[in-house]
């Protein structure tokens, strides 16, 4: 019963990569390390060619041709370095962007492991530098983890190589190294999991001396095990998940087997790598989780996910190859190719070796259709109303957060994909035509070599994209606390201004995080909403009346806000010019501290309020539906029964302000409560017939926010309103807003 035999496993090992008898055919220890060495050697060479020209620009250029992602990334890892060497906090939260708020980072793609293994590296050679070897090591070691698993599996030295190499070097991690997603390029602990996994599952060795009922062996390999999928989740929980989707089942294989056989003692192994696994990931599993049901922007609306899922098609498109003289689909985000060269060898695989390559192959097409999606799709946009696996996925709570982009599942499925083409051209070197005039050595050498060239060909790409990534850090450093920073055109920006924030460590303004918080400064803020929200439309004078050029410097000083960046180079001539009008307060006769190729940085003038009490300033917030107008009250606009107005009081001390609006409601009165900051401070009698009402307030320093909420449900014109078709939900309206210092 000890002894049943296990459908993953091909082979018992006596070391990394190397099979029983082969070990006997080693002599002396340089040839040992050659064989660790040499195929890491291999996988770095084709980094180096799978990234050129990266290794020529290590210094001051990435690869970034398809996202603003690469900026992010270098914050990543700088962020990680810098909350534990110099701050000595919690990397998972900071108070360096969307100030003044502090962002949980739990949910973002933080890749804290890489920020701690680069931490070294930034010291020695610095950030760029770091990001890029970082970028370089991911590759080759996810090809040679995955080739010591193929080797565990008793594939042939050419053959595990081949796995690798389909699985390190595939066209979806090409396109990630596109985005600059350093995260989802480290696949590295993934093949060494499975390769504990099933190493702690081994049936074990007759001499083998029990320590509570389980061999050496296996308290050695699970807690490996359990150390690798911690470490995958402390680079990315996508790849976590897939970890967690390939144990579930791996496990009901296993139990399966087990149950057949009358094996308890494999039952009792596997319930002892569960919990190892499942101890390991709950502590950070908690905290995400947590962060998750806090957050509610965690969940992907519906519609992206189904756009960031796989297609059918493009399994077979090769898209950027060098093998094919191809190009990728026009607006093709992912490319999804798996190699002909590869489905090939798998075919052959799996047809041929079935025996111990059927539980791969389900693998692979299990997590090829979970690419897919949700719904079936036929295009870059297109659907097919034939619901598939993946809304099951989306559907399950906080796992479902993490099912974001169903397509990355196919960087996993190229794992069991690249194991089954190892099989297959093992199949071929077996089986040498008897015409072929070669030695029986040479025929599994020269395939493989050819297999090998095939492969990589058609996954290469070709030169990279890269962008310089050179900052001036002498005038970044010119910014000095205590004070936040401020970046325009700030829609234009992405992680730019993160990236930079690594040169001067000063909060900014907004940011670039994987999950948007619900902070609401940015958008709603006055005086920053107007400099940093394009779309957003001012209200009528009509409707409210506020000073943007009296206020502008007051109200920067008063937020903290005591550095502004501007980036020309993202400006046209004429967005240039309008916002140097905008800014004219603050860049009349004050030249720029420091600038760095396009960016101009300016320190916020102090403003001295001399004893003088600055206007206040009252406007829409959030929740009221389109503007209307009438001749009785002007432009006006209705609330669903719970909206809120932004105020701001750009005084260094509390003022009592006075507030004066029209309100009426939909055909009968109704109350409507306030709330100042989240504190109730009264209510109000609305009816149907405009009235003007007036109370007073007082504010502290910044920005406050006033909740107007309803109890009573709203109504639809269409139901009161004889011949009415507006069938939208009304339950007061506002207009003519002022604010006043009492």
């Amino acid at each position: 019963m000890g002894n049943s035999k296990n459908e993953f496993s091909a082979v018992e090992t006596t070391g990394p990569g190397q099979l029983k008898g082969e070990a006997k055919t080693l002599k002396g220890g340089d040839l040992r390390y050659l064989t660790i060495l040499g195929p890491i050697a291999f996988f770095l060479v084709l980094a180096v060619v799978f990234t050129w020209p990266l290794v020529l620009n290590l210094g001051d250029r990435g690869i970034s041709a398809r996202s603003a992602d690469l900026w992010q990334n270098l914050w990543n890892l700088w962020w990680v370095k810098h909350a534990l060497f110099e701050l000595h906090t919690n990397p998972f939260s900071t108070n360096l962007l969307f100030y003044p708020d502090t962002p949980s980072l739990y949910l973002h793609a933080l890749n804290p492991l890489g920020g701690l293994i680069s931490s070294p590296l930034q010291y020695l050679f610095g950030l760029v530098a770091s990001l890029n070897l970082m970028e370089l090591l991911a590759f080759t070691f996810s090809g040679y983890t995955a080739f010591l698993l193929g080797r565990y599996l008793k594939l042939s030295t050419g053959s595990a190589l081949l796995a690798g190499t389909v699985y390190a070097f595939s066209p979806i991690i090409s396109t990630e190294l596109d985005f600059g997603q350093l995260e989802q390029l480290t696949q590295l602990w993934l093949p060494l999991y499975i390769l504990f996994f099933l190493k702690a599952l081994d049936p074990p060795a007759s001499n083998d001396k029990n320590w509570l009922g389980l061999p050496p062996a296996f308290w050695k390999n699970s807690l490996l095990a359990a150390l690798a999928i911690l470490l995958t989740a402390l680079t990315t929980w996508y790849y976590a998940l897939d970890l967690m989707l390939f144990a579930g089942l791996a496990g009901l294989v296993y139990i399966v087997r087990a149950v057949r056989n009358r094996d308890f003692d494999l039952l009792k192994r596997l319930v002892g790598l569960a919990l190892f696994c499942g101890i390991a990931l709950a502590p950070l599993a908690f905290l995400t989780a947590r962060a998750a049901a806090g957050m509610p922007t965690a969940a992907a609306r519906s519609s992206s996910v189904r756009f960031n899922s796989a297609t059918l098609l493009y399994f077979l498109l090769p898209g950027d190859s060098t093998l094919w003289f191809s190009r990728s689909m026009p607006g093709q985000e992912f490319s999804q190719f798996l190699g002909f060269c590869t489905l090939l060898l798998a075919t052959l695989g799996t047809i041929f070796c079935w025996k111990k390559a059927w539980v791969w192959f389900f693998l692979a097409l299990f997590f090829l259709v979970l690419a897919l999606g949700p719904q079936f799709k036929t295009g870059q946009d297109s659907y097919l109303d034939i619901p598939l696996p993946g809304a099951l996925m989306q559907a399950l709570p906080v796992i479902g957060t993490f099912f974001r982009v169903p397509v990355r599942l196919v960087a996993f499925a190229m794992l069991p994909l690249g194991l089954l083409a190892g099989w297959g051209l093992d199949w071929l070197a077996a089986h040498k035509p008897a015409r072929l005039k070669l030695k029986a050595a040479v025929w599994p050498v020269a395939l493989a070599v050819v297999a090998l060239l095939i492969v990589f060909l058609e996954y290469l790409p070709g030169p990279r994209t890269t962008v310089s990534l050179a900052l001036d850090r002498a005038a970044w450093q010119k910014i000095q606390p205590p004070g936040a920073v401020l970046s325009l055109p700030y829609s234009e920006l992405g992680g730019i201004l993160m990236y930079e924030q690594t040169a001067h460590g000063q909060p900014a303004v907004g940011g670039y995080l994987a999950r948007i918080p619900g902070f609401d400064f940015i958008d709603q803020a006055p005086i920053v909403r107007e400099l940093t929200q394009g779309d957003f439309t001012p209200s009528p004078e009509d409707f409210v009346k506020n000073d943007f050029e009296t206020t502008l410097l007051p109200a920067l000083n008063v937020y903290g806000i005591r550095y502004v960046v501007i980036h020309r180079d993202k400006l046209s001539q004429k967005s240039s010019d309008y916002l140097d009008q905008v800014l004219k307060p603050m860049l009349e006769n004050n030249p720029p501290l420091a600038k760095d190729g396009g960016a101009e940085i300016y320190r916020v003038p102090d403003y001295n309020w001399n004893g003088k009490t600055v206007a206040g300033w009252i406007d829409r917030g959030k929740d009221w539906l389109a503007q209307e107008n009438n001749s009785q009250v002007g432009p006006y606009y209705w609330s669903v029964g719970n909206s809120t107005l932004t105020l701001l009081n750009p005084n260094p001390q509390p003022v009592k302000y006075r507030i004066e609006w029209t309100i009426f409601s939909l055909q009968k009165p109704r109350m409507v409560q306030l709330k100042l900051n989240n504190f109730a401070i009264g209510q109000k009698e609305v009816s149907p017939t405009p009235q003007q009402q007036a109370f007073e307030v007082e504010l502290p320093p910044g920005r406050s926010t006033l909740s107007l909420v309803s109890p009573d449900p709203a109504l639809r014109p269409s139901d009161l309103i004889p011949g009415s078709t507006d069938t939208r939900q009304l339950s007061f309206a506002i207009a003519r807003l002022k604010i006043t210092a009492s």
